[in-house]
């Protein structure tokens, strides 16, 4: 077999010598060299920094310099192939120091025949090649999404690369030469040693979530493989699921809520009859001629009968099928209306507002209406929160996007919810306010638009440091802004009257034009200042 021929550099000062290096590299015909001889330091080093040789012979006496100052300077400027030094004998002083500085062999002048310094050669970059080999496996290693680490037979580590560091953030220094059992708390612990590791030892590999504590004693979920090796050790990658498993969970409660609407529909459709008859009745005595206390019992009727209407009302809207108008619009001056509705009310809360929002926001499929009213549910939810728990507060809202979807995040600083409470918080009739305070259906029912519009709504909350809800939209594709006419316009309507108003906001929406309304110059005034309309309908003459 033919081995490929190797360029070699010969650095030395001595053409006899030269002559002699390269007649024991020419005595094989299979053993294929191609030589360059160099005498001069300089121009050796020069040559050396192109790292256009897959070997470097240097011998140590280079006139009043040596070999051992170009190993060290080829090295430190970026010389990527092995060098041999060639000492004078008995220098041992002079080899130890080469080794010591980076040199992959040395030989002693007149102790080394053809064979041995072919060999020396081939090893040295045979030995280099598997070192690059390795550390571009090390870095590919260092650049993955996933946790890696090796264990040696005692369970400690003894390599981690970057994302296992980033993923319990502990220390490379102090993990190395730790036992694995610092990454978790006692009772993972003692499932390792019951139920995983004797068939980790009895199988080889392992494959299983389990759940891993940070270095805050945080707590997340994992996806580990471990492979045992032949030193007794082994070999583990680990993956943080957290948002894999929040996914999760979102999709079971989706189809949760979906079944609790479907009673929902039932329990509502069920009720509204007989409210129906409760209220007709009581509105026929009332038109008969009844005492004043027996009048006033049948008001109070009514007033708790209508109120169960309201439920019932809420409930249908929580759980209908029908498809919302959409329509294409931008997410951010949707949000900015809600807003607007509320600045009096957070003015006088003492609720300031904080924006970061994303200027390239793409536009989306929406209802809305039915936004707004999600929105205006929530920054109410928050409102009342924050006001409750410290009698002011900072609304942050946020927006973001992917590739194909949007994101509205709308945060708070009130007193959080309870962790207990969180995964209940979009069930019908489930509340954390007082009696009387509210029905429960507020959050179900911006569920239930949220998921006919194909988003998703959820919140993360910390008790102590606030509440975020997060509303995800799809953006629109090519061929749905293909069919969607040209955007809307976004009109105010300016008077004093309220059927003007109402008759002008009519007459605009059937025309497809996007219509807010202000009784008088001063709210009209608030509005335009966080609001861009494409036009202004104003009374003439107002109060």
């Amino acid at each position: 077999m033919n081995l490929p021929a190797l360029r070699v550099l010969v650095v030395e000062d001595d053409e006899d010598d030269y002559v002699l290096v390269r007649d024991l590299l020419s005595e094989s015909d299979e053993r294929r060299f191609h030589l360059e001889w160099e005498a001069n330091y300089d121009a050796a080093l020069r040559s050396i920094e192109h790292n256009q040789h897959d070997v470097y012979l240097l011998d140590y006496r280079l006139g009043e310099r040596n070999g051992l100052e170009l190993l060290r300077e080829g090295l430190a400027n970026g010389c990527r192939g092995p060098m041999i030094l060639l000492t004078g004998q008995g220098d041992y002083a002079v080899d130890l120091a080469a080794m010591q500085a980076g040199a992959a062999d040395f030989l002693v002048k007149g102790q080394f025949d053809a064979a041995l310094l072919e060999r020396s050669i081939r090893y040295s970059v045979e030995r280099r090649h598997a070192e690059d080999t390795l550390r571009q496996q090390l870095t590919a290693i260092n650049a993955s999404m996933d946790g890696m680490a090796i264990l040696n037979e005692n369970g400690e580590f003894v390599y981690v690369n970057d994302a296992m560091v980033a993923m319990f953030g502990y220390d490379r220094a102090w993990l190395v030469g730790k036992p694995w059992q610092v990454l978790y708390d006692q009772e993972e612990i003692g499932r390792f040693e019951k139920d995983i590791l004797p068939g980790l030892w009895r199988e080889g590999r392992w494959r299983g979530e389990v759940v891993g504590k940070r270095r805050d004693g945080s707590m997340f979920p994992q996806e580990v493989s471990m492979n045992t090796h032949e030193g007794g050790g082994l070999v583990r990658i680990d993956r943080d699921i957290t948002e894999r498993k929040q996914a999760e969970e979102r999709i079971q409660e989706s189809g949760r809520l979906a079944s609790i609407g479907e009673l929902a529909d039932g329990v509502a459709h069920e009720i509204h009859n007989p409210l129906t008859s409760v209220l007709g009745f009581t509105q026929l005595i009332l038109q008969e001629g009844v005492s004043e206390q027996i009048r006033d019992d049948l008001e109070k009727i009514r007033s708790e009968a209508q109120r169960a209407g309201k439920i019932v009302h809420n409930l249908l809207s929580f759980a209908r099928k029908h498809e919302p108008e959409q329509q294409h619009l931008e997410l951010i001056s949707i949000l900015e209306r809600a807003l607007e509705l509320k600045s009096f009310d957070f003015k006088n809360g003492n609720i300031r507002i904080k924006r970061e929002l994303s200027p390239d926001l793409p536009r989306t499929m929406v209802d809305e209406h039915q936004l707004i009213q999600v929105i205006m549910n929530v920054i109410t939810n928050a409102e009342q929160a924050m006001k409750k728990y410290q009698g002011r507060g900072e609304l942050t809202v946020r927006t973001s996007h992917t590739d194909d979807r949007i994101r509205l995040s709308i945060s708070d600083d009130g007193p959080g919810i309870p962790p207990e409470c969180l995964p209940k918080i979009f069930e019908p009739f489930f509340t954390t306010k007082e009696v009387g305070v509210g029905t429960g259906l507020g959050l179900s029912i911006c569920y239930g638009i949220i998921q006919q519009h194909g988003g998703d709504i959820w919140a993360d909350s910390v008790p102590g440091q606030g509440t975020t809800f997060h509303i995800e939209l799809p953006i629109a594709s090519p061929l749905e802004e293909e069919r969607v006419p040209s955007p809307t316009k976004h009109i105010l309507v300016v008077d004093d009257e309220p059927h003007i108003r109402d008759l002008l906001a009519r007459s605009l929406v059937r025309e497809r034009y996007t219509v807010d309304l202000a009784e008088s110059g001063e709210e009209a005034w608030r509005k335009v200042q966080s609001i861009s309309y494409d036009c202004i309908i104003m009374d003439l003459k107002m109060p």
